[in-house]
């Protein structure tokens, strides 16, 4: 238990601490007070998801979260096939 406990304190403690202060040294997570973001969140779908998850994981505080509207949509291909907005910001919330 001794030896053990010895090579624990002498070898692995001063390495795991490296290693955590590297981890947080190099970690995204929680870095921006405020984020923004926007889109069009047609048919929401795993990108979509990813891609809100991503902007969470890196904000602290607040997340904006633009959704385009019907009206900025008219002249995108497809646009009859594009979702109701009401129905876009019921998928993102």
């Amino acid at each position: 238990y001794r030896e053990l406990k010895t090579y624990r304190e002498a070898r692995l403690q001063p390495r795991l601490r490296a290693l955590e202060t590297d981890i947080s040294a190099r970690s995204t997570l929680f870095q921006h007070d405020s984020v923004c973001m926007g889109g069009t969140f047609d048919h929401m779908h795993l990108g979509h998801r990813l891609l809100l998850t991503q902007a969470c994981l890196v904000t602290k505080n607040v997340l904006h979260c633009g959704v385009t509207s019907d009206t900025l949509l008219t002249k995108k291909a497809y646009a009859s096939f594009i979702e109701p907005y009401e129905e876009r910001i019921k998928s993102v919330r």
